[in-house]
């Protein structure tokens, strides 16, 4: 998603200029973060943080390896690779703005072999105390194995996400480094060192939401729980509406129903209402307001509707109309085009004692060919084929249609010669070899023009 204001555009700014992961923050992943394991089959064993091996029996769940001396859980199995995915949470000061930083981390070892890692930044939350939180991600739904990764692992450009639960932390298991940079006013609230896990609460629930919007951030600070733990789910729209909500909270108005009191919020902006008087923020009798707002509301954008499905409508049939024009130029330009091809043919007749041929010389005698035959002469429009002659078997006596043939006028062969219903005839042979003696005359019919 583009950049939409000044402060989107400044983090995707600040974004590019921020330096890497430092060699110690590299490291605190690859040693806490990565899940060691030691795998054996009864009398072998591998390590999965070395990939070192050596034998013995171990008993216990735990075991130390002799290769790199890590202490690791024991596992059973005839495992030969190990490839697990792990999330880590970083904590920067950045130009003003308070980073919270989330990295995938990817490690994959063979027996035998040496140990890979691989990270990449999968999403960032960029707050400012008082101002929304703005969230910076990649791509979701990356399958990697049997395991469903929802980030890339590849490196890809970080671009501006909604401030959805898709690209919060509260789903994912994720270490956080221990050497946290705050900004002071969070430190005041919250320390040097908070654990999110004690305070119930994911950092970008607290730093972003519940610290970015002065009302959510008063009823921290006041301990009010829940009515914080109520409200904390409209973090959008108390930032959206928050100079109407402070005019409600100063002249001592609280709503019932917060979600219904946003919504007013949002008819009288789309009715331009005054957003700052005490009158329509704050009412004495919030329902019987609401009520005419919101019926107000609703007419305006039924009649914008109407609106709408009226230009669709006309647009519709502008364009059938259009439709039926362009199809009848076209059907003029067929029948002439028709006409002048089928002109060569004028005469032409091919029979012998029992079977007479003839051309299809107008569309009307395709229609007819074809409702009498049952077959799709006339309704897949052979008359626009080219190098096409269509012609018509008939017996002499009683003038019976028998079939129908089709010859290409480039090579001129018969390609098809059917019957009623797309089936040969038992005059189908003689009916051809008629045709294919006929063929020299029908070749200088077409050269002739």
């Amino acid at each position: 998603m583009r950049p939409r204001n000044a402060r989107e555009r400044e983090v995707i700014a600040l974004y590019g200029q921020m330096i890497d992961l430092s060699k110690a923050q590299k490291q605190w992943m690859a040693k806490e973060v990565v899940e060691k394991r030691i795998y054996t089959n009864g009398k072998k064993c591998w390590c999965t943080d070395c990939g070192g091996e050596w034998n013995e029996k171990i008993e216990g769940e735990w075991a130390v390896c002799p290769h790199c001396g890590v202490k690791a859980k024991v596992h059973q199995g005839r495992h030969t690779v190990y490839r697990d995915y792990h999330y880590a949470q970083f904590f920067h000061i950045y130009k003003g703005w308070q980073v919270i930083r989330y990295i995938i981390v990817k490690w994959e070892c063979k027996k035998g072999g040496k140990p890979k890692i691989e990270w990449n930044n999968i999403f960032q939350k960029w707050c400012q105390p008082g101002k929304p939180m703005i969230t910076i991600g990649c791509g979701l739904g990356v399958l990697y194995g049997w395991r469903a990764i929802p980030y890339s692992l590849p490196a890809t450009p970080l671009t501006v996400k909604p401030n959805h639960s898709y690209y919060y932390s509260e789903w994912m298991k994720h270490h956080t480094y221990p050497r946290m940079s705050l900004l002071p006013v969070y430190v005041k609230s919250i320390g040097k060192h908070p654990d999110f896990a004690e305070l119930d609460v994911s950092a970008p629930t607290l730093l972003g939401d519940i610290f970015g919007c002065p009302y959510l951030e008063r009823l921290w600070k006041e301990k009010r729980w829940e009515e914080l733990m109520e409200m904390h789910h409209y973090t959008d729209e108390l930032n959206r509406y928050w100079p109407s909500v402070k005019v409600a909270l100063r002249h001592g108005y609280k709503p019932e129903h917060w979600g219904s009191y946003f919504e007013h919020l949002k008819a009288l902006r789309y009715l331009h209402y005054d957003m700052r008087s005490p009158r329509y923020v704050a009412p004495p009798d919030f329902g019987e307001l609401h009520d005419l707002v919101m019926r107000q509301y609703r007419n305006k954008v039924d009649a914008l509707q109407k609106r709408r499905d009226d230009a669709r409508a006309l647009r519709l049939a502008l364009a059938a109309e259009e439709d039926a024009r362009q199809r009848e130029e076209d059907a003029k330009k067929a029948v002439k085009s028709f006409a002048k091809w089928i002109a060569k043919f004028e005469g032409l007749e091919i029979a012998d004692d029992d079977i007479i041929i003839t051309p299809l010389m107008t569309i009307q005698a395709f229609k007819d060919e074809g409702n009498a035959m049952h077959h799709c002469v006339f309704s897949n429009a052979y008359y626009k084929k080219a190098d096409c002659l269509i012609l018509s078997a008939r017996n002499r006596v009683g003038d019976e249609r028998v079939e129908t043939i089709e010859v290409n006028t480039n090579t001129f062969t018969i390609t098809q010669s059917m019957g009623a219903y797309n089936r040969p005839t038992e005059k189908h042979n003689e009916i051809c070899n008629l045709v294919k003696k006929a063929m020299p005359k029908i070749q200088r019919m077409v050269a002739a023009s």
